[in-house]
This record gives structure tokens, C-alpha cells and sequence, in this order.
């Protein structure tokens, strides 16, 4: 007789615990009218949207690759996965394996070829659906947010919610409101911040005074900054503001910003003076001290790199004989050695330029690269295969039984090893054939001489790019080195 496991799972909070009883007493009638016995039951109970943990999903899986099962017996077809791409791709490998998933309420023989064709349907079906939930859960909260409803979360120091009615979707929604006990503090934040004192110094005052933050806590300088950035106080009230991951500072696509639906806590002045003041202290940080030689200037006598001294007038000079006093000392102005450098990038290399000649150069260049990256191509396109061949004849022998402890975790190195070259493969790809018209020599040309008229920061970027060593000399010589 076929043997089938039966999978349940309770996708929502709401349903009852009763659910997962019901898909099973479903499954059995299936089971029992089309000759299969229920060799084992699996169950999860997940979010509503949840796909990510799935415990008794990924075991009975992991038992159905050992064939322990001929069919896996679900309600519906979404039970087992709803991202479409990804049920596919694990009934196609169970079917390899002679193992077929049956859906009570989505009937379909999965043993047939237009079986899966329809299991598939209703595969995309369920990934729609739930795509389709997703945008209209979307569009509903841009919507609520474009009115300057309260979107969830903390409510930021200084404000408080209260309820108010929605008469469009005859329900009650929040607000914002002040928190009078609060707004004090944020008006002293961003006074003291638009009148020169640091914000240490405004660390320092609100502590002082015994001021606490909401959670009872001292006040620290990331509270201060993230204050003196948040439009609401100025009465914008912002939606997706935030990107996720690292940089999370950074504006979103589709950031929403609704003006004056928001009390504001400080004027508008106030809040354009804060963040020219804090524009002008990123300008002055960049800089300070900055310069366009570093890393790349060289001692003439010793060959140690040059390191770059503070003061009034800074000054590259040997890092031996700073470190040492055991070579003779070498130094050079550093506003003086920059001139010089960038002089000659803008008299000797970006003088005149023949775009035809730099154009022929690098397309002949490039194609010399392109017969080492067909060949490089061709090894990588060997080693695939060795490993496709290498993971089929492991799976074969975890199926067989044989060491399958080991034989996982070859598998596992193998993939590792097949997504590296898969990935070194496609870069080489990218490359190869990759030609420069005269246009694209004119435009970088044009790139450069903007960068050479720009600020400190961009000159750095444009000699890193052209120059490749700069020495000093005790004679104050400069020997300066373009790269090839």
C-alpha cells in the first residue's frame, strides 16, 4: 500500500486551535478513498504571513528526500508554500525522487504531467494572493499616513496620541499630541543646539538638571541627534522614513512626508538653523586635516611612507625618521606638494588629450583580457559539472543510507564551492567584451576636469586615480609617478 505524510498548519492567530484537527480529518478521507495510508502526521502553527519557520515542515521534507513516504496529503495547496518559484522548485525535487504532493481541496493527480501543471496553478495562485494582500495592505497605509494618522510604534520625546474619528472609514484612529511635560526639553534641545553648544554640552545640561529620558534613563548623544533630525517636531509628519539594514539613515523611495498635520514644537527658523549649523560641521569635519597626498607620498632617502603633521602649516615628512631619527630628515609643505601635483595632472596628463588614441589603447587592452577571461570561463564551466556531478552522487548515497552525516556535509561544501564559481562566472561575464566608444573617453575626461576644479575631497579621488606614487626628495624635488 502507498504510504503519504499528512501536513497541517494554522496560518493565522485567529483560526482555532480545532483547524489543524480538521485538515487532518480531511486529509484521512482523501487518504482513505484513494488507497494511501498515513504513515506519519506533521504540523506548524505560524503567522499569517509567516514562511520562515516551519520545524515539522523542513523534518517531514528532510524524511520525504529519503523516501520514507510515496505522497505528502496537505488541506490546500498554500499549506505546503506559498512563494510560487520556491514550490516548485521542492515538488520538482520530490517528484524526482517519486514523491507527490496531494491537495484535498486543489485536486489534481501530481503523478501526471497535466496534474502538475495544474498543482502548479494554483501554486501561482497562492503567491498572488498573497502578493495582492501585501499591496493592499500597502496602499492602505499610505493612505492612512498621507492624513497624518499615527502609524504604530513609540510616539518621539515630546509628544504624546489620542484617539480621534476617521469619518471615512467610520472607525477611530490616533493622533499625535504634545506632551506638555515633555515639550519643554525638546525646545531647549534645539535652542541650545541653534545657538553653538555642542551637543555634549547639551548632554551635559539635561543631566544636570535631572531631566530623564521616557525610559528613565540619562540622556546620551544619539538621543540628541536623532531629536535634531526628526521633522516632526518642526510639524511634518514623516512614513517610511528609514531604509532598513546599515543604512538606515538613508531616504526611501517612497518616503511619505505630510506638512502641518503634526503640532510643532519648534518654528520652522529654528529647525532650518539647526540643520545649516549641522551641514557646516560635516563640511569643516571633512576638511580638517585633509589632504590630497596621504597614502601615496614617499620618502626620497629611505623609501618610508611620508605621514602628514597638524599645526598652522602642515607638512608631509618621513615616518622613519619621526618614528626613529635613524635616516635623514625628508619633509615637503603639504599645501605646496599638493599644488605641485595637482598642477601636473591638469598640465601633463589631462592636457590636450588624443580621446581616439585612449579610446584604441584601452578597447586593445581589453581584448588581450578577454582571451584570459574565456579561458578562466571555460576551467570554471569544468569545475561545475565535476561538481554537479560530485553533489548527485552524494545525494544518491544519503538516499542509499551510506554515511549520511558526511555525505551532508560534502554536499554542503560542494554547493559552497558551486556558488563561488557561480559567482565568478557571472563577474567574468560581465566583462568580457566590454568596449569604450570616443563618447564615454570625452565624458570621464569631462568628469575629471570637475573633479579638478572641485573641493579637497575630489581632488583626493581624482589624483588616486591618475597617480600612482609621488617621492620626496632632500631638495625638495618631487618624482611623480602616473599609473600605467
Amino acid at each position: 500500500m502507498k504510504t503519504a505524510a499528512a501536513y497541517a498548519r494554522v496560518s493565522s492567530d485567529k483560526q482555532s486551535e480545532t483547524s489543524i484537527e480538521a485538515q487532518f480529518e480531511d486529509i484521512e478521507r482523501l487518504a482513505s478513498s484513494s488507497g494511501i495510508a498515513i504513515k506519519a502526521r506533521f504540523c506548524d502553527k505560524v503567522s499569517a504571513s509567516g514562511e520562515k519557520e516551519r520545524p515539522q515542515f523542513d523534518e517531514m521534507i528532510r524524511r520525504a528526500l529519503l523516501k520514507e513516504f510515496d505522497f505528502i496529503m496537505v488541506y490546500k495547496s498554500d499549506r505546503f508554500n506559498r512563494d510560487a518559484v520556491k514550490d516548485q522548485q521542492l515538488r520538482e525535487e520530490l517528484e524526482k525522487r517519486g514523491v507527490y504532493v496531494l491537495s484535498v481541496k486543489d485536486p489534481a493527480d501530481p503523478t501526471t504531467p497535466a496534474g502538475r501543471l495544474q498543482a502548479w496553478i494554483f501554486s501561482g495562485l497562492n503567491r498572488f494572493y498573497l502578493d495582492n494582500l501585501k499591496q493592499e495592505l500597502y496602499t492602505k497605509n499610505t493612505k492612512v499616513a498621507e492624513q497624518g494618522f499615527f502609524m504604530g510604534g513609540t510616539p518621539p520625546y515630546g509628544y504624546a496620541v489620542k484617539e480621534v474619528r476617521d469619518k471615512e472609514a467610520s472607525r477611530n484612529r490616533k493622533v499625535y499630541a504634545l506632551n506638555p511635560e515633555e515639550v519643554p526639553i525638546v525646545v531647549t534641545v534645539f535652542n541650545m543646539y541653534a545657538n553653538g553648544h555642542s551637543l555634549g554640552e547639551i548632554v551635559c545640561e539635561l543631566n544636570k538638571k535631572g531631566y530623564k529620558t521616557r525610559s528613565g534613563k540619562p540622556w546620551a548623544h544619539t538621543s540628541i541627534y536623532e531629536m535634531l533630525h526628526n521633522k516632526r517636531y518642526v510639524g511634518t509628519f514623516t512614513y517610511r522614513g528609514k531604509k532598513l539594514g546599515n543604512n538606515s539613515h538613508a531616504k526611501r523611495d517612497d518616503t511619505i512626508e505630510v506638512p502641518g498635520v503634526v503640532p510643532p514644537i519648534v518654528s520652522q527658523e529654528t529647525f532650518d538653523k539647526v540643520a545649516a549649523r549641522w551641514r557646516t560641521n560635516i563640511t569643516r569635519q571633512q576638511n580638517k586635516h585633509s589632504h590630497i597626498l596621504t597614502g601615496i607620498i614617499f620618502c626620497g632617502v629611505c623609501g618610508a611612507p611620508m605621514t602628514l603633521t597638524g599645526g598652522r602649516y602642515p607638512k608631509y615628512q618621513c615616518s622613519r625618521w619621526a618614528n626613529n631619527r635613524d635616516t635623514k630628515y625628508v619633509s615637503a609643505g603639504a599645501m605646496t606638494a599638493d599644488k605641485r601635483v595637482i598642477g601636473y595632472v591638469r598640465n601633463v596628463i589631462l592636457r590636450e588629450p588624443d580621446f581616439e588614441l585612449l579610446a584604441d589603447n584601452y578597447n586593445r587592452e581589453h581584448a588581450l583580457s578577454d582571451i584570459a577571461i574565456k579561458s578562466r570561463a571555460e576551467a570554471i564551466t569544468k569545475e561545475l559539472l565535476a561538481i554537479n556531478d560530485g553533489i548527485d552522487n552524494a545525494v544518491g548515497a544519503i538516499l542509499k543510507g551510506v554515511l549520511a552525516d558526511r555525505m551532508e556535509e560534502e554536499v554542503k561544501r560542494l554547493e559552497a564551492s558551486k556558488q563561488r564559481l557561480t559567482e565568478e562566472l557571472l563577474v567574468l561575464s560581465k566583462g568580457s567584451g566590454k568596449r569604450i566608444t570616443l563618447e564615454e573617453v570625452k565624458a570621464i575626461y569631462t568628469r575629471y576636469e570637475a573633479m579638478l576644479a572641485g573641493n579637497v575631497q575630489e581632488q583626493r579621488a581624482l589624483v588616486l586615480d591618475l597617480i600612482e606614487r609621488v617621492t620626496v626628495f632632500p631638495e625638495g624635488y618631487l618624482d611623480i609617478v602616473p599609473k600605467a
